[in-house]
């Protein structure tokens, strides 16, 4: 004689259950929010430092819709570059054109950081001969 098992005999495994139209919108959302990336780099970066209107140091987005910048303190105008002062990373909330400061800010040494664009590198980030 043969055992036969039902289904009810196999070990239950937990299997999300959604429409094919939840997939669609959560695939949308992702793809919408994640686009907005370049634009952040671009567009968001620019209006964060005319918001400011003054020399800041290095301006980057991390991730959608959020702008960082580096406050700069001692800017060397003869060597063109940054000096070994401690300084602090402001964060900004971008979304195509409105620019708010948000209450997050990081205290940054200047060997952490990387080289700036269009300034020498420092010491610790040369390649060796």
């Amino acid at each position: 004689m043969v055992a036969m098992t039902s289904e009810h005999d196999k070990p239950n495994r937990w299997r999300p259950r959604f429409s094919v139209r939840t997939m669609v919108i959560i695939v949308t959302l992702l793809c919408t929010y994640l686009g907005c990336w370049r634009a952040t780099q671009s567009i968001g970066t620019r209006d964060v430092k005319l918001l400011l209107g003054r020399q800041v140091g290095k301006t980057e987005s991390a991730v959608p819709f959020t702008v960082s910048i580096h406050e700069l303190v001692h800017f060397d105008s003869d060597a063109r570059r940054l000096m070994g002062i401690e300084r602090t990373r402001h964060y900004y909330f971008w979304f195509f054109g409105y620019v708010t400061k948000l209450p997050f800010e990081r205290d940054v040494s200047a060997s952490s950081l990387r080289s700036v664009p269009g300034n020498p590198p420092s010491n610790g980030n040369r390649k060796a001969n």
